[in-house]
């Protein structure tokens, strides 16, 4: 157990020093929410979203809990919860070797990059996309303008640039890594250039 909550505490120090604006849920660092920028290049460039994030007893042997708290328009994303539909999520294609800052660098953004019609959570979202690209877009554009405006979310990211004081985790698979640190928010009320500091502004007492 005390070594499960030192990764629980070591990752989420890491996901600080990366740039990422953590907001703690009390006092435990199992339960919290991040905030991430639509990756650039894509129809949710300029959007913030506020994201759970649910640490299991047992992490990192099974899988953390994302669901997108900020409504979000996606074929993978499930309209009412916010709940993710990401094979490395499901704990039977979890690696323990895996942390916070991969799924925030990497699959989360591929995810906005590259939706999978084929599993979908949203089924609307999912035809719209296999039967007219440009009008799922436009879709994705109004409803990021309507619900993940920057101030809804308390932040104003500067859009284009590069986040944190920490270096992009290296993309695994598809994905650049630029555009990866892109996706990161760049006002960060819980991220300073020092993991403890970083702690204490998020309000963790360890």
């Amino acid at each position: 157990m005390a070594s499960q909550n030192t990764r629980k505490e070591t990752d989420l120090r890491k996901l600080m020093m990366s740039g990422y604006e953590v907001e703690m849920i009390g006092d435990s660092v199992e339960s919290f929410y991040v905030f991430f920028n639509g990756p650039p290049d894509t129809p949710y460039q300029g959007g913030v979203w506020k994201v759970m994030v649910d640490l299991p007893v047992d992490y990192p042997l099974k899988a953390p809990l994302i669901s997108f708290d900020t409504p979000i328009y996606h074929p993978n994303i499930r309209s009412e919860h916010g709940v993710v539909c990401l094979d490395v999520l499901d704990d039977q294609n979890w690696n323990p070797d895996y942390n916070l800052v991969l799924i925030f660098d990497h699959y989360l953004p591929t995810l906005l990059w590259e939706p999978n019609p084929d599993d979908p959570m949203n089924s609307d979202a999912a035809v719209l996309f296999i039967n007219n690209t440009d009008a799922y877009e436009a879709k994705v554009k109004e409803h990021s303008q309507k619900h993940a405006k920057p101030k809804d979310a308390g932040v104003v990211p500067d859009v284009g640039s590069s986040a944190g004081s920490g270096s992009a985790v290296q993309a695994v698979g598809p994905g650049d890594e630029s555009r990866a640190a892109d996706s990161r928010n760049v006002t960060t009320t819980a991220s300073t250039s020092s993991g403890d500091e970083a702690f204490a502004a998020g309000h963790v007492d360890l």
